[in-house]
């Protein structure tokens, strides 16, 4: 089966909170690209819902949106692959530098 991704992901194991409507889920992030992340959570989330995902990037944790384009349940986690919307200049500036900072070997 090809990839379609267009952008190279990179692992993590770092705690995302992903903010849906009222609800503030505690995540763990699998992957990361420039367009968008893979995650799993305790709490099932909709396909489709308009999220905010809070990245925990030192020194400035940032916020960026984007929605559930699939989701599986795997035993008592669900994962979720979530691409990301309306990427500001700054945050893609954000994102590669996190994904850069994840890439190196000082960490």
């Amino acid at each position: 089966m090809p990839n379609k991704r267009k952008q190279e992901r990179h692992s993590s194991t770092d705690t995302l909170y992903i903010i849906s409507g009222e609800n503030i889920i505690k995540a763990s992030l699998i992957d990361i690209s420039v367009s968008g992340i893979r995650f799993s959570a305790d709490e099932k989330i909709d396909e489709e819902k308009l999220l905010n995902i809070n990245i925990n990037y030192h020194p400035a944790n940032f916020i960026q949106k984007g929605f559930v384009v699939w989701s599986k349940n795997i035993g008592i986690k669900w994962e979720y692959g979530a691409a990301f919307a309306n990427v500001s200049p700054v945050n893609n500036i954000l994102l590669e530098d996190y994904i850069q900072m994840l890439t190196s070997s000082v960490r």
